[in-house]
């Protein structure tokens, strides 16, 4: 008689033996269903591997259930030891433990197992009735009580049902839902109503701070208010949003300590932070500044938890407490990334609460998103940041870490007794000769390097900027130039590093008296020890994007050199970005969670979303759940509801090309008379024509605002009170920002918005395009630059009563065959294409016929 494994009966053991067998003794991924008395009785088979990996599908398993995988066999190693598990098996139990899910090794016989995690008790389901929550739009309704003037939407009902069948199905839908569709509350009001009838967690991430209010201040107190039991939400931002109370009382009851430059402001700041219920930066009427929020603001490298003497009044500590309460967190998608990477590294919690469903709304930055956040870089700026944050001389005025850490030394002689003067002693020697040279010597290997950058091709002026990219291809580290600039970046580590070790002597003297009396000496130190900590980070990046090429890593490297034309400072960095995500987002969203819903008003390019599933991943994940079965992937375009014939024009000017542009956004802002944004695809170009068309549009009634100037928020809310505004902007102005009302009136795009082909990330992106045969320009720039154009015309119309113009002055959107893609992807809105002179009198006649209509 067989012995098998005493979690198992016979028969599901033999079962799951059988499926190892029949995999050629690779690993499996399997489905222990438990029975009452605790055994596992029955085996679903998931997923199959080869002979050290197999995929685990968890959204297949349920609480109450083990998550199993068998460990073939290693020559040498006994079965028992075989069984042990790696870090990645930890990590993986570790996010099904949280849902109540066990997990379990077993060997290729299944004689022995280890278990990981115990099962909890099984979970019950219970499904949304669909019918129902659809009913919720229906005129006549609870929440049409909320709204003027309301009106059934079919295309929000289709959607509410495919997003309530994701959550009933634990399965994974894609959503594009044109604006006044009402996409919000199509996902919003399923996700409540699931969190609190399975009493889930749901997260909604999205891109912008402008999205997050709105569905925390206006969409989720409606729609909670359909529900018997009460629903609640919290706003979980970044922890920098958050002023840290330690830091704030520190420059409050020892101003003498923080030597600063303004230091009536950040006392004032520091001030409000204390008498503040949420510490939120957002809170100030006026918004603070980079500078002074710096030092004011919480950091998890600058937090000393526990013992820090403010730990439960923490706004951060407290902003926790209300996600663990709360049925719906709505956050960002930076901070879902950062969970997500921490979940991965095997931590069984993460910055968030435990959650089991995700919806991501404005998905079209998810590659994005995903991109910046596992990509790593560092700049002469960080340095630069960095050194003046731990020491910064200011004509006779020193500011910094170091400096407050010798103020509190100098105040409190008795609290240090002889290692006073030690300590004292060792920072002056730092401020005198170690900082300055490490500044010096740093600074100047950065400048060294970009002057060898600038002199590799002085021609290059992308898009009429002075930015230089240097790639670090293959060809590129075969050069004479990349063994110099080689030895200048092994010279810039090993400055770092050294610089780092100077403080080693102050460390050491302070060891002893951190664990003595409870004062501001911990935190003080551990401020001076992040900025230390700092510089060897930046050595270690630096050391790890020069030594491998991206043939090695999938990543793509380069370097970035110019000279600030407002600073006439030269910049430099180094930086290393993933070349694709979809493998990554597979991996750490799409398999680990049991329902995301994935939305946006532009997904698609020529009416599919094959473009967005392919730059995300989705296609790969399509192509495993086909070989392995299992979830089910849904995905629907819904139209936008608003009547753009009545409401929009598109100018099209097929002279754009022979007149001057300047000359043509100054009769486009007149024609509205403000109410207008500029956008372009270039920094440089929209500095320009600012620069040409400030004084002429002030001399026209009218008020310019460049991006830049002042921070986007600020802008943004200066426009919003202003009716005669004309505001010039790049990449954040094209998504993301909302302006209902008649307050912004045209959108004028000064070019079609097309990456530059020679960003390192573009280039490479197309380079793996074009190796698996596919025409990137076609299949990636074309489909790119569509989205961002449909994004660009969408901040116009907002509201069913909006309206105004849309000019494109750019004629290769007539001229050349890709502009059809283009044209066919906006709203059916009316069309004046020919002359300028011509398509100006149309766009008059339109707006004096919508005024009349009012």
């Amino acid at each position: 008689m067989e012995i098998y494994d005493s979690h198992f009966t016979p028969s599901a053991a033999k079962k799951l033996k059988a499926a190892i067998q029949e995999a050629g003794g690779n690993e499996v991924f399997a489905r222990g269903i438990m029975s009452e008395d605790g055994l596992i009785v029955d085996i679903e088979v998931i997923s199959r591997g080869n002979d050290h990996m197999v995929a685990a599908v968890m959204q297949r398993c349920q609480s109450g259930d083990y998550a199993i995988h068998n460990h073939p066999p290693t020559h040498m190693i006994s079965a028992k030891e075989n069984i042990k598990p790696s870090d990645a098996d930890v990590g993986i139990a570790s996010q099904l433990g949280s849902r109540g899910i066990g997990s379990m090794i077993v060997d290729n016989d299944v004689r022995m197992s280890y278990v990981l995690v115990e099962t909890g008790p099984m979970k019950k389901i219970t499904e949304l009735p669909l019918e129902k929550i659809a009913s919720q739009l229906n005129n006549g309704s609870r929440l049409s009580q909320h709204f003027k003037n309301y009106e059934e939407r079919p295309e929000q009902k289709a959607m509410l049902s495919q997003v309530t069948q994701a959550f009933n199905k634990g399965s994974l839908c894609v959503a594009e839902a044109g604006t006044g569709t009402g996409k919000t509350i199509a996902y919003l009001l399923p996700s409540i109503a699931w969190s609190i009838v399975n009493n889930e967690k749901i997260v909604i991430a999205t891109h912008t701070i402008n999205l997050q209010e709105q569905l925390f201040n206006k969409d989720f107190p409606v729609v909670k208010d359909l529900f018997s039991k009460e629903a609640v939400a919290v706003l979980v931002k970044g922890r920098s949003n958050y002023a840290c109370l330690r830091k704030a009382n520190l420059i409050i009851k020892n101003p003498e300590l923080i030597a600063d430059e303004d230091q009536e402001r950040l006392e004032s700041l520091a001030k409000w932070a204390v008498a503040s219920e949420t510490g939120d930066r957002s809170e100030p009427a006026d918004y603070p500044e980079n500078k002074y929020w710096e030092k004011l603001s919480s950091s998890r490298e600058t937090c000393i938890k526990s013992a820090c003497p403010f730990f439960k009044s923490c706004f951060v500590v407290k902003a926790r407490r209300k996600a663990e309460e709360a049925n719906v967190i709505i956050t960002n998608h930076a901070l879902l990334f950062s969970d997500i990477v921490i979940r991965e590294e095997g931590n069984a919690t993460g910055i968030l609460p435990d959650y089991t469903a995700v919806v991501i709304d404005e998905a079209h930055n998810l590659e994005d998103s995903a991109t910046n956040h596992f990509g790593m870089a560092v700049s002469r700026y960080d340095i630069l940041t960095t050194l003046n944050a731990i020491c910064r001389s200011s004509g006779h005025k020193q500011t910094g870490a170091l400096i407050t850490l010798a103020n509190f030394v100098k105040k409190n002689p008795e609290r240090f007794g002889k290692d006073q003067e030690t300590l004292l002693e060792q920072i002056k020697t730092l401020v005198d000769d170690g900082l300055p040279a490490l500044h010096e010597e740093s600074l100047g290997e950065c400048d060294d390097i970009c002057d060898i950058l600038m002199k590799l091709d002085a021609k290059a002026k992308l898009g009429g900027q002075d930015f230089l990219p240097y790639r670090l291809t293959k060809e590129h580290r075969a050069t004479a130039e990349w063994e110099d600039i080689c030895e200048h970046l092994k010279n810039l580590e090993a400055t770092l590093t050294q610089g780092a070790a100077l403080f080693k002597g102050v460390f050491e003297t302070l060891e002893d008296k951190l664990k003595e009396g409870h004062d501001e000496l911990p935190g003080l130190a551990k401020d001076l020890a992040v900025r230390v900590g700092h510089l060897e980070a930046f050595a270690s990046t630096i050391s790890e994007i020069r030594e491998k090429g991206e043939e090695e890593n999938g990543m793509v490297s380069w370097l970035d050199a110019g000279i600030s034309q407002k600073l006439k400072i030269k910049r430099f960095s180094i930086e290393s970005v993933p070349i694709t995500v979809g493998e990554r987002l597979k991996e750490s969203l799409y398999k680990k969670f049991r329902t995301i819903v994935l939305t946006s008003a532009t997904l698609s390019s020529k009416d599919k979303l094959d473009f967005f599933k392919s730059r995300v991943g989705l296609d790969l994940y399509e192509e495993e759940l086909k070989a392995v079965g299992g979830r089910e992937i849904t995905e629907n375009i819904y139209k936008s509801s608003f009547d753009y014939k009545k409401q929009a024009a598109l100018l099209v000017p097929e002279d754009s090309y022979e007149l001057n542009q300047n000359a043509m956004i100054l009769d486009l802002a007149q024609l509205t008379e403000g109410g207008a944004f500029v956008l372009f695809t270039s920094v440089a170009g929209m500095q320009s024509s600012f620069d040409a068309l400030e004084k002429a549009l002030r001399a026209r009634g009218l008020l310019p605002m460049v991006q830049f100037s002042d921070s986007s928020h600020n802008l943004l809310n200066r426009f919003k009170s202003s009716h005669n505004a004309v505001l010039f902007g790049v990449d954040s102005f094209w998504a993301g920002v909302d302006v209902p009302g008649e307050n912004l009136r045209s959108i004028i795009l000064t070019k079609l918005p097309f990456a530059v082909p020679t960003e390192p990330i573009q280039e490479a992106r197309c380079e793996e395009l074009e190796k698996k045969g596919v025409t990137s320009f076609a299949h990636y720039s074309v489909p790119q630059a569509v989205i961002k154009l449909r994004q660009g015309f969408g901040r116009l119309v907002r509201s069913s009563s909006d309206y105004g113009i849309v000019t494109i002055l750019d004629d290769r959107i007539l001229k050349k065959s890709y502009g059809k893609t283009f044209l066919g992807s906006l709203p059916d809105c009316q069309r004046f294409i020919g002359p300028f002179k011509t398509v100006l009198d149309s766009a008059q006649y339109f707006l004096e016929n919508i005024k009349k209509q009012k």
